[in-house]
Order: C-alpha cells, then sequence, then structure tokens
C-alpha cells in the first residue's frame, strides 16, 4: 500500500506530466471556439487542482466536468480509474474540458438518463442500431470522401427507421451522442495531437466495440460513446461542415448535409437475436437483485426524491433501479442522503425520480455532498 507522502508525490508528478501534454495542444484546432480549461487530478484523500495540492474537495465525484469558482473545471480520480499513459490521460482530460466548454456556452442538449431507464430499446431498434453501427465501424477504415458520405447516408436512413420504431430510446441516444460522444471524439482528437499511433489504435478499439453484437450494444448510454465518435470521423472523412447550432442533436445537423437514401430494414434473424439477448439481459439482471437481497442491507424506507446519481453505473429492471456507484437522495424535510457502492432504489411504479425504498451495502455517512449528475 502506498505511503501518504508517496501518494501526494505521484499526484503532483501525474499532474505536472499531464499538464505538459495539454500545453502542446492545438485546442482551436480541435473543436471551433474550443480552448483550454482548468483541470483536476484526485485520488481518495488528495487533489491536485491547477497545480496546487489540497485535501480532496466533496465536490470531486467521477471524471467529469464540475463549477468551479467563477466557471468550470475537468476533474479526473486517478484513485479509482487510473491512467498509466500520460498521453491517454491527457486526451480524457481534453474530454472533460469539452464539458466544461459545453457548460460555459450553455449546453442543453443533455439525455435525461432516469427517463431514458424508463423506455429501453425494443430487438428490432437494437437490429437496426447494430446496422448502424457495423456502419460507423467503417471510420476506422479511413474511407474516401465520396465513400464516407454514402455511410453516412445509411446510417442516417437507419436512423429515422429506427425512431419510427422505438422513439424515446432514439432521441435520448441522439442526445447522448450528442453530449457525451462530441467531446469523446475531441478527446480522440486531442491524443491524435500526441500519438497519431494511438490515437489509430484506440478508433480501433471504438470500431470493434461497435461491430460486437454483445450485452454491451444494450447499454444505449455507453454506446452512445463511440458511435459519436464513429460518426464525426466520418463526418470529416466526408468534408462536412462540423456542427455549429445548439437546438438540434450533432446527427440531426450532420444528415442535412447528406443526400438521403432508403434504408434496408433488419431482418427476422437480426431481431430474433436481440430478442435472445434482452432475455439473457433480463436474466442477468434477475441474478443480480436476488444475490443482492440476500445480503445484510441498510434499508431506508422513503418517500425520497432522487437528486444525483453515477449514469455509467446504472440499470432499471422494471421498478427496480441498481446502481454501483452513487445515488443522492433527498428527504421531504430537503436532508440530501448519499449512497454509494452496491445500491437497489425501489421506485414508484412508472415514476423516474420518486423512490420508495433503498437498500445499500455501504452507505455513505457524510451528509451535504455535491453529485455530479453527468459523467
Amino acid at each position: 500500500m502506498m505511503k501518504p507522502r508517496e501518494a501526494v508525490a505521484l499526484l503532483q508528478k501525474t499532474y505536472d506530466r499531464v499538464s505538459s501534454r495539454l500545453d502542446r495542444m492545438d485546442m482551436a484546432a480541435l473543436w471551433p471556439g474550443f480552448r483550454r480549461y482548468p483541470f483536476a487530478l484526485y485520488d481518495g484523500r488528495n487533489a491536485c487542482v491547477a497545480g496546487e495540492m489540497l485535501p480532496r474537495p466533496e465536490a470531486f465525484r467521477g471524471n467529469t466536468a464540475i463549477q468551479w469558482g467563477d466557471g468550470y473545471m475537468a476533474v479526473w480520480d486517478i484513485g479509482q480509474d487510473p491512467v498509466a499513459d500520460a498521453d491517454e490521460l491527457a486526451g480524457h482530460l481534453a474530454h472533460e474540458m469539452f464539458h466544461a466548454h459545453q457548460l460555459t456556452l450553455g449546453e442543453t442538449r443533455f439525455p435525461d438518463d432516469l427517463h431514458w431507464l424508463c423506455h429501453p430499446p425494443t430487438a428490432e431498434a437494437l437490429a437496426l442500431r447494430q446496422r448502424e453501427h457495423r456502419l460507423l465501424a467503417r471510420a476506422a477504415e479511413h474511407p474516401a470522401p465520396e465513400e464516407a458520405s454514402r455511410l453516412l447516408a445509411e446510417v442516417f436512413a437507419l436512423r429515422v427507421l429506427r425512431e419510427a420504431s422505438c422513439p424515446e430510446d432514439a432521441r435520448q441516444g441522439l442526445l447522448a451522442e450528442t453530449v457525451e460522444g462530441t467531446a469523446e471524439w475531441v478527446g480522440l482528437s486531442a491524443l491524435a495531437q500526441l500519438s497519431l499511433e494511438k490515437a489509430a489504435q484506440r478508433l480501433q478499439q471504438v470500431a470493434a466495440r461497435l461491430t460486437d453484437a454483445g450485452l454491451h450494444q444494450l447499454d444505449t448510454r455507453r454506446v452512445s460513446y463511440d458511435s459519436g465518435v464513429c460518426l464525426l470521423a466520418l463526418a470529416r472523412q466526408a468534408g462536412l461542415s462540423l456542427p455549429a447550432g445548439q437546438e438540434e442533436s450533432v446527427s440531426t445537423q450532420l444528415a442535412a448535409q447528406v443526400q438521403s437514401v432508403r434504408p434496408v430494414p433488419p431482418d427476422p434473424e437480426e431481431t430474433a437475436h436481440w430478442t435472445a439477448m434482452l432475455a439473457h439481459q433480463r436474466e442477468q439482471r434477475q441474478n443480480v437483485l436476488t444475490d443482492f437481497r440476500t445480503r445484510p442491507l441498510r434499508r431506508l424506507q422513503g418517500p425520497f426524491r432522487l437528486c444525483g446519481y453515477d449514469p455509467m453505473n446504472i440499470w432499471r429492471q422494471d421498478d427496480c433501479l441498481f446502481g454501483t456507484g452513487f445515488f443522492l437522495l433527498e428527504d421531504g424535510a430537503g436532508r440530501r442522503i448519499p449512497l454509494t457502492g452496491e445500491t437497489l432504489l425501489t421506485m414508484a411504479p412508472g415514476s423516474d425520480r420518486q423512490v420508495l425504498l433503498a437498500e445499500s451495502n455501504h452507505p455513505e455517512k457524510r451528509v451535504g455532498c455535491r453529485f455530479m449528475v453527468r459523467a
């Protein structure tokens, strides 16, 4: 186990290494108007904030952008999410800095994760999305402009079908792709300024995830990171203009620049595959819930309002909302109750924020913490 003094020294050294790489980046070349924002690295006890060592602030939760002083700052938890390669970590910080940029500009196109979880994708929608993903993954092959335009046209045609099949999941996915996928693409482009080889390897990894027809595809929020990367990569390869407006999703703005085509719907075998995958996911989740309920748990009787959560580590099955990161509840008197670790919330039927019962393995004793809703 690392001694406290060694941990502080490592935190400072890592900050300096990443900062020197961020100094070499041309942020404006990554996205029009983008600039460098302050950043902090932290672990369980300490934080290096703009180069200064401090005790870890309560506001630091996960890897995200938070309000700090009169502006926004990117933060990364190297204790829970260590990244050994300084180039890679600098790229991740560029992603979080882009979130700071979005917030500075008043970005409003955030997905409503809790509402989204109440509207899971259907097997038909998943079959359509898998076809989209196979087309988007071709970005890793660096197609010629004409081919990239053709691929995008097919993607956008499939998205019209998918929206008709499962409108809320499609709409929320486009929002997540707009906010998170764009930030992920900026982070990849930032990495490319430091190492073209590392950026190419990461794009290949993204493409591999998109073409994998496994359970990963059922996590619509996570796959939106990957689809957004390849969507913007194909757009650049096709010579399209980067989206500038904030009224519509990135996908909608790019689709306006491409000639429309007629989509090819999925065949019955593709839909049957995703029907089976959904059943498998349901069985797995039920096993998790059954096992969880056999353990000693602290139970908090509601009602509560769910006002904070880790969006990357939650799922919902019927009226059970399960998370492995953190939740923040608010009782009727306005008191806030943070819960960390494995936690099961029993939601009011059909509600996305009203909690009837909270059960947790590792409730956190502190109150009044600031929880970031967005990753």
